[in-house]
């Protein structure tokens, strides 16, 4: 029964459920990068947004999977979910507070999981576990040298 009180695979899960619909939604958004940018235009953002947006979602995805930088990934992730919710779908005007929820649960349980990755660290299962320095302040690494290994030895198992 040990196995199922294990933290880092759970946030293994959680960390490549996260990381890999925000990949799938970045790919769609290169996909129709033309109907993207008119989605944000009629948002009222920019549509150079739009490359930005997918691109993080791609690559911030991509490092949630990995185990790598998800204390910025995660930021760069919760700020997006922040803005579909609270912008989007909590601003549309004379719709009841019950729809508001129902039409940004998953754009708050997306911003939830990310802002849990930010607290706990990607856990033991992630790329990080082959740095040699992983963990420590002032690795010697390149990642840990640009902040990469902060909260790796966080959220695991003791």
């Amino acid at each position: 029964m040990k196995f199922f009180q294990n933290k880092s695979i759970g946030l293994l899960i959680l960390r490549v459920f996260l990381g890999g619909t925000f990949v799938f939604h970045g790919i769609l958004k290169f996909k129709d990068m033309a109907g993207t940018k008119e989605f944000f235009t009629q948002i009222g953002f920019s549509s150079a947004l739009a490359p930005l947006v997918a691109v993080i979602e791609v690559v911030a995805g991509l490092a949630m999977i990995f185990g790598v930088f998800t204390l910025y990934a995660g930021a760069l992730l919760a700020i997006i979910m922040a803005v579909a919710a609270f912008k989007l779908k909590w601003g549309i005007p004379n719709v009841p507070f019950m729809q508001k929820y129902l039409l940004s649960e998953i754009d708050l349980s997306l911003l939830a999981s990310a802002v849990a990755i930010i607290f706990t660290g990607p856990g033991k299962y992630s790329v990080m576990k082959y740095c040699k320095c992983h963990g420590t302040d002032g690795g010697e690494c390149g990642i840990c040298k640009i902040g990469g290994c902060e909260g790796a030895n966080e959220g695991q198992d003791k």
